[in-house]
């Protein structure tokens, strides 16, 4: 969960500005004009940037609660996030104080052991982000996997309901032409020729 004290609320002439201190790119800036209320919305990579407009403050107050929401949802899904900004932001600090005491703070190897870490979790994440990514695409072909299969299963199923009412048909007509006095073999011989022109019918036109 996100604390009080990762966000930061600056006035200024413009209006007011909300910023995650977690990351950076997570800004929601409030613009007042009039009696209206407009907010720039960056969330953070995972998002697009969003623009909304707001006729009160309690509707800012909702936009601002939903913002907080998806900013958890990001960290979460990419929880090296923290760790990044941190790294990066004490390798920001050991350069400036490097420039103003080299020789009480820092060496250059130590810095770029710092850089190098960063880079790998960088890529660590970049990985992770495909790794997302590579599922929902294997997800997607297996359903259009299943969804072949399910159609080769409907034709299959057809044909052998075809076959079965052909077959039935061409045994009520034999027994009816080796008894063609027998008025209950000439109504199953009728009701197989009814039953297999429904059902091709159905088949077919379906």
């Amino acid at each position: 969960m996100l604390r009080r004290d990762d966000f930061r609320l600056e006035f200024d002439e413009g209006g007011l500005t909300l910023t995650c201190l977690a990351a950076a790119q997570y800004r929601f800036e409030v613009l007042v004009a009039g009696e209206g209320f407009r907010s720039i919305e960056c969330p953070g990579v995972l998002y697009e940037v969003d623009q909304r407009a707001y006729n009160d403050i309690g509707g800012l107050y909702s936009g601002v609660r939903e913002w907080c929401l998806r900013v958890e949802e990001e960290l979460a899904a990419l929880p090296n996030i923290r760790l990044l900004i941190d790294l990066n932001e004490r390798v920001e600090r050991l350069e400036d104080v490097l420039q103003v005491f080299p020789d009480r703070v820092a060496t250059e190897q130590e810095l770029e052991n710092l850089r190098e870490r960063i880079d790998a979790w960088e890529r660590k994440a970049a990985a992770d982000m495909r790794a997302v990514s590579d599922r929902f695409d294997d997800v997607e072909a297996q359903l259009g996997k299943l969804h072949e299969e399910l159609d080769a299963i409907r034709r299959v199923a057809g044909g052998l309901t075809i076959r079965a009412v052909v077959r039935a048909v061409v045994t009520r007509v034999w027994n009816y032409a080796k008894s063609p006095d027998s008025p209950a073999e000439l109504a199953a011989a009728v009701e197989s020729v009814k039953a297999l022109t429904e059902g091709v019918t159905k088949i077919v036109g379906g």
